[in-house]
């Protein structure tokens, strides 16, 4: 096809780059000095990048404008390194980039050559094994993002494994939306491999399946731009949070109510009674129930069974490791620390720490005996 009449495919394609482009324009705009946000942009940008080839392709483009063979044929190589980074920050805002970090960036040159082989001879393919070299290594690309995915999904389990998010600013919540980002990434590299296994293995895609294959990677684009949203509206909200609490009455309201709560916690360990309520903390400090719901939402970024459950949570943690608790079971350890429900339990503690409470003990227990 050489015509630039569009059909219903191009436009849900072409609907994709679109969307695309826009949501990391909105990314960059609100979320200046966000360096997740930012690489999440990248993220966008990369995959939709690699849509418009496609189309270009499809409708002779270079041979229309042999100008476009100054931009590289694709960004596959910056792919990995993009989503790691992303993957970094959004779980450690303290993550620093370096010189030897940025130059991960460099592997964008390797999607160069292609380009610079159709800048020097044109549309006509006179070196048949050059060219077919130089096709074939923007397959390679599989490799760094292949890497990537394995580091970024290490990086997420040891970050649960570890129980950081506990004392960091990645809440459960956003650390799904992590995980959506990941796992869109995913399902965008095993079509990417599988495109080239059977193109290279079994027989030539014709037209169609070319076009089935782009669909599915608009898809998901389409997944990493709902996961974008979500992933920038908490950010923004975090923002407006901040600005709200750095009012001088604000911060010295919220900066007491927090002390208050947290000397309750730690003092008087109120959280071990599996009847606590917003009623009976009303009683013990004072303030109305409308005054608490905001010191934990704005000042603490918690709710009311979050602010508790961390607490209770940091009790089970350190009753499961201590000999003098060991004739208890799991059950009744999490009863004397406050929960009062099995399931809801569990739930948590899998949710917080990544791991069963079972398989936490037995993780550290085992880690203790190596050490000795």
């Amino acid at each position: 096809m050489t015509s630039w009449q569009l059909n219903v495919y191009d436009l849900i394609i072409l609907f994709g780059i679109f969307q695309a482009f826009i949501f990391s324009l909105i990314f960059l705009l609100k979320n200046k000095g966000n360096l997740a946000t930012f690489f999440l942009s990248l993220l966008l940008l990369e995959f939709s990048f690699n849509a418009f080839i496609f189309l270009v392709l499809t409708y002779g483009g270079y041979n229309r404008y042999p100008w476009l063979h100054l931009f590289p044929y694709g960004l596959e190589y910056v792919i990995g390194p993009t989503l790691y980074f992303f993957v970094r920050h959004s779980l450690d805002e303290g993550y620093k980039m370096n010189l030897k970090k940025w130059a991960w960036f460099s592997l964008v040159l390797l999607n160069y050559p292609h380009s610079i082989y159709h800048l020097i001879f044109g549309r006509k393919v006179l070196h048949l094994e050059i060219h077919a070299f130089l096709d074939d290594l923007g397959y390679g690309a599989l490799i760094p993002i292949f890497i990537s995915l394995f580091l970024s999904y290490r990086a997420v389990r040891q970050f649960e494994q570890n129980g950081e998010h506990k004392f960091s600013k990645t809440r459960p919540g956003q650390l799904k939306r992590i995980k959506l980002v990941l796992g869109g990434c995913t399902f965008l590299s095993l079509i990417f491999l599988g495109r080239i296994l059977v193109d290279e293995f079994f027989t030539k895609l014709n037209y169609w399946q070319e076009y089935l294959i782009h669909s599915s990677l608009t898809g998901g684009i389409l997944i990493f731009g709902i996961g974008g949203i979500l992933f920038s509206l908490e950010f923004i909200h975090e923002k407006r949070k901040h600005k709200m609490l750095n009012k001088p009455s604000s911060r010295k309201t919220y900066e007491s109510n927090v002390q208050l709560l947290t000397n309750l916690m730690e003092k008087e360990h109120l959280y071990l009674n599996s009847n606590l309520n917003i009623r009976l903390l009303e009683e013990k400090t004072g303030l109305n129930s409308k005054d608490i719901s905001m010191t934990l939402n704005h000042g603490m970024g918690q709710s009311f069974y979050e602010f508790i459950n961390y607490y209770r949570l940091k009790e089970v943690q350190k009753r499961l490791l201590d000999p003098q608790h060991q004739h208890l079971t799991i059950l009744g350890i999490a009863n004397e620390s406050g929960f009062k429900s099995k399931a809801t339990f569990n739930r948590i503690f899998k949710e917080w720490t990544g791991l069963t409470p079972l398989e936490y003990r037995n993780f550290y227990k085992n880690r203790s005996h190596r050490r000795e």
